[in-house]
């Protein structure tokens, strides 16, 4: 059996923030996983993720 709930987030004007930066840098990261598939014409999931496993979180 499946349950879905529908919530609504009430954040402080930090917490915010702060999601937003998350997701900023969430879109950055899958644009970049995006351009490596493309440039290697790659699209299998397993090997994409060979390609991109090597990228430090650290740099979005």
């Amino acid at each position: 059996m499946l349950c879905t709930l529908k919530i609504k987030l009430m954040p402080t004007l930090e917490q915010f923030h702060a999601l937003l930066e998350t997701m900023k840098r969430f879109n950055q990261a899958c644009n970049y996983i995006s351009e490596i598939a493309f440039r290697s014409r790659t699209f299998s999931k397993t090997k994409i993720q060979r390609l991109c496993h090597h990228v430090p979180w650290r740099y979005w």
